[in-house]
């Protein structure tokens, strides 16, 4: 036997039609603790484990005569010891001095079962490592937001004159922990649906949802933030017949998120714009600030969880922990859509929300 072939990294056997091995490479005599003579000239049958001689007869060696070649399966031998050694499997038929030859290339698997063992290890750690996570989380949004929802009462009784009247000043920071529990309320909330989204487990329910109206409905909610930042807002010039599918609560929670990212990345002096575009299939809605953009660097990470922008001069805030991007790109993705970015630094950001265009329903 050619010495490359003897010690190459796969076991090789080669037998004859009537089962005879002619030739064993030491790769697969060492693998197997055995010795060349003791092998070639014995039947092919002598290297297989019992279940391996029944798949022998009735596939390995028809399926040879039949196609000239079986390639990947699986097939065990037998040690000297009386061991099996699974391996992997490529037959080919060929002739050889006049006579047919069937060639068989052996790949034992051994380490493949530990990791496989080892990757079902993994994966049931990682699945008992996320219910711990949901139970987690369940529990924070119960423990917290019930203290949450108390400080926030409170606070609104006091500056109701429940327990006497208050001045300007007390009044304005009674103003201050009402905005401090929504704004944690708020936070908790983001965390829950990153982990509902990361999970698979959000609800999202399309209907057919006009977009003037829902546009309309997510600058209302923020128009007073536009006011109090000092800032311009150009709503979008939207036909009222243009329809996309959505769900309605989830597209809204995008819209806010992009209001508000603009809000907070626009110098006092600015503007934010909305801009809607449509084809036949698809609308986009573009939501445009005139803040300083993003560098280029940045772009790349910008809608990974937990990531604001790191140059914090561009920000009025450092408010949130860096998920309504994040959450809003696998929102549209849930809604077979996308988010995608146009900055420039020192030229603004355009966020773009990309959503499938359909009929209005029945009777709109």
């Amino acid at each position: 036997m050619d010495a490359l072939l003897d010690q190459a990294p796969c076991g090789f056997v080669s037998f004859t039609d009537d089962g005879t091995v002619r030739a064993v490479n030491q790769t697969l005599l060492d693998r197997l603790d055995r010795v060349r003579s003791d092998v070639e000239g014995t039947h092919i049958e002598s290297l297989l484990a019992p279940g391996a001689q029944l798949f022998y007869h009735t596939h390995l060696f028809p399926l040879l005569k039949m196609q000239g070649r079986v390639e990947e399966v699986y097939l065990s031998l037998r040690t000297a010891g009386g061991d099996e050694l699974s391996c992997l499997l490529n037959a080919r038929r060929t002739e050889r001095d006049g006579t047919p030859v069937n060639d068989l290339v052996l790949l034992p698997f051994e380490e493949r079962n530990q990791y496989e063992d080892e990757i079902l290890q993994a994966k049931q750690a990682a699945e008992q490592a996320n219910r711990a996570k949901d139970k987690f989380l369940s529990t924070v949004s119960h423990e917290l937001r019930t203290p949450i929802s108390t400080i926030k009462s409170l606070s609104q009784y006091l500056t109701m004159g429940v327990r006497g009247p208050v001045t300007d000043d007390q009044a304005d920071y009674l103003r201050r922990i009402e905005d401090a529990a929504d704004y944690l309320d708020t936070l908790i909330g983001d965390i829950l649906d990153f982990a509902r989204l990361d999970a698979g487990a959000v609800d999202v329910t399309p209907e057919s949802l006009s977009v003037q109206k829902a546009l309309a409905r997510a600058e209302s909610l923020v128009e007073v933030r536009f006011e109090e930042a000092d800032l311009t807002y150009e709503p979008a010039v939207c036909p009222p017949d243009l329809y996309v599918r959505a769900d309605p609560n989830r597209l809204q929670q995008i819209l806010l998120n992009l209001l508000a990212n603009a809000i907070k990345f626009t110098p006092a002096g600015g503007t934010v714009s909305a801009e809607v575009e449509a084809n036949a299939d698809t609308v986009h809605i573009h939501v445009h600030d005139t803040g300083v953009g993003i560098p280029e660097p940045e772009q790349a990470h910008i809608f990974d969880p937990f990531v604001q922008g790191q140059d914090e001069p561009r920000s009025r805030s450092s408010d949130g922990v860096g998920l309504g991007l994040a959450i809003s790109r696998d929102l549209a993705a849930a809604m077979d859509g996308s988010l995608t970015l146009d900055s420039t630094a020192g030229d603004g950001s355009t966020f773009t929300v990309t959503l499938p265009a359909t009929s209005p329903p029945p009777g709109a």
